[in-house]
């Protein structure tokens, strides 16, 4: 089974979940919607690299809010 959305960087104790998921999961693929979970959302998938996967991407709320130089950052 893989958990295909979920947003691990939002949680308070993320290694808890995915220790937890790995005794019964095969991976997890973890959305990141904003630059400001970016840094974490990625560590944890390098943390648990081949069972945590990152998908980045943007919500149109923040978006909106953003320059093109810091979307293209990003």
């Amino acid at each position: 089974m893989i958990d295909v959305h979920c947003h691990l960087s939002y949680m308070k104790n993320p290694d808890k979940i995915v220790e937890e998921a790995m005794k019964k999961m095969t991976a997890i693929i973890t959305s990141c919607a904003e630059p400001k979970y970016k840094d974490k959302t990625l560590s944890l998938s390098k943390k648990y690299n081949g069972f945590v996967f990152s998908c980045l991407g943007l919500h149109p709320e923040p978006a909106v809010k953003m320059s093109q130089k810091e979307i293209n950052d990003y």
